[in-house]
C-alpha cells in the first residue's frame, strides 16, 4: 500500500513538472516597450491652450508697419511627442494663417519648429530654452532673397510672455521685424451657488477672441 502511494506521488510530481515546462514553452515573449516622450518635451506644455497677442510690425522688407492682433491654440498631438498649433495674425499686410508643429530632436538636443502658412511657405527652425527664454532660429525666403530669422520669447510667465521677431541677411546684423506680447486666455471662474439654490452650470474656457477686420 505504501509502495502504491509513493508511486502516485512521484507520478503527480512528474505530471506537474511537465505541465509547468509546457506552459513556459508556450508563454509568448514579452512585448518590447514602445518609445516614450523625452522629458524635454514637458517644457512645451507652457504653450498649450488658447492665447491672444498684440504687437507692432516694423516697416521693412515684409511691408509697411502697423499694429498686429492675433490668436493661437496649441495642443498635444497623439502620443505626446509633438504639439500642434493653429495661429492667425491680422496685420498691415493682411491676414496670416499658420499651422505649426513643435517637437524635440533627441540626436541634436534641440527643439524643432515646423511652420506652414497660407501663402505657400514651409520653414523649419531650431529652438533652445535657457533661463525661461526661448530662442528659435531659422531661415525665411522673401522674393529671391533668403533671410535668417530669430524669434525670441522672453519674460515667460504663466499668464503671458513677450516676443520679438528679427531678421538678418548674414546672421550678424539683426533688424526687428515685429514685437509684442502674448496673453493666455484664462477660464472663466465658476459662480458660487446661492444657499439652498440650484447648482450653477459649469463654464468652460473663453472662446478665442474674434479676429479684427481690415479697414478698407
Amino acid at each position: 500500500m505504501k509502495k502504491f502511494s509513493s508511486l502516485s506521488v512521484l507520478a503527480a510530481a512528474a505530471l506537474l513538472a511537465a505541465t509547468i515546462a509546457a506552459a513556459q514553452e508556450k508563454k509568448p515573449d514579452a512585448k518590447p516597450e514602445g518609445p516614450k516622450p523625452a522629458p524635454e518635451l514637458d517644457a512645451l506644455s507652457y504653450f498649450l491652450g488658447p492665447w491672444t497677442s498684440e504687437g507692432e510690425m516694423k516697416p521693412g522688407p515684409m511691408g509697411q508697419g502697423g499694429p498686429t492682433k492675433g490668436r493661437e491654440i496649441c495642443r498635444w498631438m497623439p502620443g505626446r511627442f509633438f504639439a500642434g498649433c493653429m495661429m492667425e495674425t491680422q496685420g498691415p499686410t493682411g491676414l496670416s494663417q499658420i499651422q505649426g508643429i513643435m517637437g524635440w530632436d533627441p540626436e541634436k538636443k534641440v527643439y524643432k519648429w515646423w511652420v506652414f502658412d497660407n501663402v505657400g511657405r514651409a520653414e523649419t527652425a531650431t529652438g533652445t530654452l535657457k533661463d525661461g527664454t526661448w530662442t528659435w532660429t531659422g531661415e525665411s525666403k522673401l522674393a529671391d532673397k533668403v533671410y535668417k530669422t530669430r524669434y525670441t520669447i522672453s519674460d515667460t510667465r504663466p499668464e503671458s510672455y513677450t516676443y520679438m521677431l528679427e531678421s538678418s541677411p548674414d546672421g550678424k546684423k539683426w533688424t526687428t521685424v515685429m514685437a509684442g506680447k502674448a496673453s493666455k486666455v484664462m477660464a472663466r471662474p465658476t459662480p458660487n451657488a446661492m444657499p439652498g439654490g440650484p447648482k450653477p452650470p459649469s463654464v468652460g474656457p473663453l472662446p478665442p477672441a474674434p479676429m479684427p477686420t481690415k479697414s478698407p
